[in-house]
């Protein structure tokens, strides 16, 4: 690596750089004009409208909504794997092989003849925590692994992918080699999470009798980097908790992409991460990037829809403003876990109203009214706890026009806040989010809340193949699934699919990442029929969705589409029954 492109990987891995994202060309001498050098600055290129730049924390303002666009600020996204607390059943069997998950998919009646869909010549691509490639169920007979490449964001000693400047790439040579002559590890998968999203995605083990979806599949894997610390504590995520930040996932998909460009194959990916930061209507720049992908030919991308149903993380308000009335309030109660150091909470206000908030804490202890003013961020201490709270107002923030209202929490008093909502100048209603489950330290969540629009970011992106969780055993949904629509009434998710005690190469796993892997792999047995067989050879992410809709099952006493169900459960089996005219 030459001296350049090592300071710039210092630069994109060092706290003491903040990383921006950009949807135009932002030349230096715009970024840093009336400064008489430019500072240390780097910049990496995600797409024609897309850029990533790694500037000096010391010569830019520190990160607010304020003084940077909302979207141009990395958001931070978690593992879709469920949390389970006290008193919840996990529904989970760990017998292998167990096929009921595949069967109920109609995976398992079109792996054999006469279709013989297996996902022959289909790549899979993985962005989580890794994989152990080393286990049989990512291996070929002869002991050769199906995995053609691993990206290790995390590993800066190797030589990183050619056009990238982090992380280290080992090939299916290196991999192979690695596995005959039983040296150390190239990667580790410390989680677990990405070897089991991989391995119901496409994995098999002739010695076990494991079974993925598509057992014939290649994988490409990125191994993402954690989140920087500054990102962190900007959004007060504990430092215990897995954390990734959108900008490597950004890349990690260009990576993706130009493997299957250069092989000139299909590909289906993998994302298994939500976040609740943003407004839930696909509108991020993660979500633009997922769109201009997802439309491509013989690509397909598949998003989990978030294990955040149940976690009454959600509120709605649907205030309504009488003849002749200019405001209306409501009061939003918000139970603080003990021992919560702190969070961050989000209104997104519909237009045309203005929103202000006022607030009491738990002691009775209150902040009057905030008035807004454009552009404004306010910073409030209770006396009689050591709470403090950010507040900043974003009349309309770039992404989809809606206001934006961001709370900050720091030690917050346990007990029951209440977050009094004043809207003048019009209806619309609004909605508030907490941060996803696994983000928060202990219980805290709204007390009226709301199942509706729980689907994690970015599965609102219109372009993107989403899916809810059921249980396959007994037909019921899942209860800690996401569930939509979208805030803009776009109908997703598309469909449910098993996700409750789905055997891995580990153990039996509950949640939407196991969803997402068993649709991933159903959705590369179907490329393989499209494309590599030639029956459809032009089929994108929409083509593939729809495909999988009109296949679905869908029970005669259901109403579809649904915020639980969508279009129906997954059948892939009934995709090749409408195409037959059965």
């Amino acid at each position: 690596m030459d001296s350049i492109s090592a300071a710039c990987q210092n630069r994109i891995l060092s706290n003491d750089y903040l990383d921006i994202i950009v949807d135009f060309n932002l030349t230096p001498e715009v970024l840093f004009q009336g400064m008489i050098e430019y500072p240390d600055y780097c910049e990496q290129v995600v797409s024609e409208d897309i850029r990533i730049l790694h500037v000096a924390a010391s010569l830019v303002p520190p990160l607010s909504t304020v003084e940077y666009r909302y979207q141009y600020i990395p958001k931070c996204y978690g593992l879709q794997q469920d949390i389970l607390r006290p008193g919840e059943g996990t529904g989970m069997i760990s017998t292998i092989p167990d096929l009921t998950a595949l069967s109920a998919a109609g995976i398992l009646s079109v792996t054999g003849p006469p279709l013989e869909l297996t996902g022959r010549s289909v790549l899979i691509g993985i962005i989580d925590t890794g994989i152990r490639y080393q286990l049989n169920s990512f291996r070929r007979s002869d002991g050769s692994s199906r995995i053609l490449s691993i990206w290790d964001q995390t590993n800066q000693e190797g030589v990183p992918p050619a056009g990238f400047l982090y992380g280290t790439e080992f090939t299916q040579d290196e991999i192979n080699a690695n596995l005959e002559g039983n040296g150390p590890p190239l990667v580790t998968d410390e989680i677990g999470h990405g070897t089991k999203v991989a391995g119901v995605a496409g994995g098999y083990d002739r010695t076990t009798g494991f079974l993925g979806a598509a057992p014939d599949v290649g994988f490409v894997v990125v191994k993402l980097k954690q989140a920087k610390d500054y990102l962190r504590n900007y959004y007060q995520i504990p430092a215990d908790v897995p954390c990734y930040q959108d900008t490597d996932i950004m890349m990690a998909l260009k990576y993706l992409e130009g493997f299957a460009v250069t092989l000139s194959v299909p590909l289906v990916t993998c994302l298994a991460l939500g976040t609740n930061l943003g407004a839930h209507d696909g509108t991020s720049l993660l979500g633009r990037y997922l769109n201009s992908l997802a439309s491509r030919r013989s690509r397909c991308m598949v998003v989990g829809g978030g294990n955040q149903g149940n976690a009454a993380g959600h509120y709605e308000g649907n205030t309504v403003l009488a003849p002749g009335n200019f405001s209306v309030n409501e009061e939003v109660e918000l139970l603080v876990g003990a021992n919560e150091p702190g969070f961050w909470l989000e209104l997104w206000g519909r237009t045309p109203g203005i929103y202000t908030v006022s607030l009491t804490s738990p002691s009775g202890e209150s902040i009057s009214e905030i008035p807004y003013r454009t552009g404004q961020r306010m910073e409030y201490s209770f006396i009689y706890s050591n709470t403090r709270i950010m507040v900043e107002y974003v009349l309309v923030e770039q992404g989809n026009g809606q206001q934006l209202i961001s709370m900050r929490f720091r030690n917050p008093l346990a007990g029951i806040w209440k977050i009094r909502v004043t809207v003048r100048g019009g209806g619309g209603g609004y909605h508030m989010w907490l941060p996803i489950r696994e983000f928060l330290k202990s219980d805290t969540y709204f007390l009226r809340p709301s199942p509706y629009s729980t689907l994690t970011e970015p599965s609102y992106s219109h372009e993107v193949l989403t899916v809810s969780a059921y249980n396959s055993t007994d037909d019921s949904f899942y209860l800690n699934s996401g569930r939509g629509f979208s805030t803009d009434g776009f109908i997703t998710p598309a469909l449910a699919a098993p996700g409750v005690g789905i055997p891995t190469p580990l153990m039996a796993d509950t949640g939407s990442s196991m969803s997402a892997a068993m649709t991933a792999g159903a959705a590369a047995c179907f490329l393989q029929w499209a494309v590599v067989q030639g029956n459809d050879p032009l089929v994108n992410t929409t083509s593939v969705k729809n495909y999988l809709i009109r296949g679905a099952d869908r029970r005669p006493e259901g109403y579809y589409p649904s915020r639980e169900w969508g279009y129906g459960t997954l059948d892939l089996e009934g995709v090749f029954a409408s195409l037959a005219g059965v």
